[in-house]
C-alpha cells in the first residue's frame, strides 16, 4: 500500500510540473533521513562521505537521495567545513551541490548550514536550475543525517 501510496504521490508531482511553463519558478521544499557513510581522506583534510536516503515534498514527491562530500576538520578549528557536496535525487531527476559549515553541539549532533544549487535534472526537470538553504543534523554516533532543502527551482525554458 505504501508502495502505491508513494507512486501516485510523484505521479500526481510530475503531472504538476507538467502543466508548469518554462521559466516558471517553484518553490522546492524536501526533508528526509540520508545515512552518511565516512571513510577517511587525506585530500579533504578529513573525511569523505557518501550518503543514501529518502527525501520527500515539494514538488517532486518522495525521492530516493545519493550523494557525496567532504568534510573538513581543520579549516575551522571546531568546526567542520562541507565542500564538493553532490546531491542526484530519483536517479538525476534532479542534481545538485552543496556547501556547508557548521559545528558540533552537547548531545553528538554537528549542523551545517549553508547554500545549495540546483544544475539541472531529467525528464520535467532537464536543464532545471534553483537554489537555495542546505541545513543536515547529523548524530555523530549513528551517521543518520536529518536534511533539509528550502529554496527555488526555475524550469528550463
Amino acid at each position: 500500500m505504501r508502495r502505491v501510496t508513494i507512486a501516485v504521490g510523484v505521479m500526481a508531482s510530475i503531472l504538476a510540473t507538467l502543466n508548469a511553463s518554462a521559466g516558471e519558478v517553484t518553490a522546492i521544499e524536501l526533508h528526509g533521513q540520508i545515512q552518511e557513510s565516512p571513510a577517511p581522506d587525506p585530500s579533504c583534510t578529513g573525511m569523505r562521505f557518501q550518503s543514501v536516503g529518502a527525501l520527500d515534498g515539494a514538488p517532486t514527491g518522495a525521492v530516493d537521495w545519493t550523494g557525496g562530500s567532504c568534510v573538513d576538520l581543520i579549516m575551522q578549528p571546531g568546526n567542520v567545513t562541507v565542500r564538493d557536496g553532490s546531491f542526484s535525487l530519483a536517479d538525476g531527476l534532479l542534481e545538485g551541490t552543496y556547501e556547508a559549515t557548521g559545528g558540533p553541539d552537547a548531545t553528538g549532533h554537528v549542523v551545517v548550514t549553508e547554500t545549495f544549487t540546483l544544475t539541472g535534472g531529467n525528464g520535467v526537470y532537464e536543464g532545471a536550475t534553483g537554489s537555495g538553504t542546505f541545513t543536515a543534523d547529523v548524530d555523530l554516533f549513528t551517521t543518520i543525517a536529518d536534511v533539509t532543502l528550502i529554496g527555488s527551482l526555475e524550469l528550463a525554458g
